[in-house]
């Protein structure tokens, strides 16, 4: 019960505002924000959504979620570029976080879910597992907007890349944020929001 009080009492939100959702589903948007969540709610991290007009709630840190039809080159070792984070003038991480349809659904064509080749799965099987690979690639971006930082970890979510087993799979060790980074992302997540407020 002490527990409980104390992460509800620590727990700091992030509104993820659905600017552009690439021609997804209803349901499949809400698995997307529902993985984002479900990855940052062990940090104490709560992630709501709406709307491109919905307004935020007091304390909340608002990003704009952008699901595009569009794919983008590969990165400088050859890796497909899965998602992404606008990048202000000064090289810190903007409110923005974009993520290639094409390139997810190119990754999910190479993968295996449950013993089967994505290929072979039902249409609404392989719908669920494209929101949840762009969930795990948005919660990912997000993390560099909270930690206002461009670079990667070794390990954990803030990694630079993920096997597209990763991105499907039923768990989600390999998105596990540090435990030692909890309370640096609450405060950036405080400090954000009041910043935002401010304009």
């Amino acid at each position: 019960m002490a527990t409980t009080l104390t992460l509800a009492l620590l727990l700091c939100s992030v509104h993820v505002r659905v600017d552009q959702d690439g021609g997804l589903s209803v349901a499949q948007v809400r698995a997307v924000v529902a993985q984002m969540r479900q990855i940052w709610s062990e940090a104490g991290v709560g992630v709501t959504s709406g709307g491109h007009d919905e307004p935020s709630g007091p304390g909340e840190a608002t990003i704009s979620l952008r699901i595009l039809r569009l794919s983008v080159a590969p990165n400088s070792r050859g890796e497909p570029i899965l998602a992404w984070t606008v990048v202000e003038r000064d090289g810190t991480p903007a409110p923005v976080l974009l993520v290639s349809l094409p390139t997810i659904r190119a990754i999910l064509s190479r993968a295996e879910f449950a013993g089967y080749r994505t290929d072979k799965l039902t249409i609404g099987v392989l719908d669920e597992l494209t929101a949840r690979a762009i969930g795990r690639a948005a919660a990912h971006e997000l993390g560099h907007y909270i930690l206002q930082q461009a670079g990667h970890r070794d390990s954990g979510l803030m990694r630079p890349s993920f096997s597209a087993t990763e991105l499907v799979g039923a768990w989600l060790r390999p998105f596990q944020v540090a435990a030692n980074e909890w309370p640096i992302v609450r405060s950036e997540i405080t400090a954000l929001a009041h910043s935002q407020s401010a304009f």
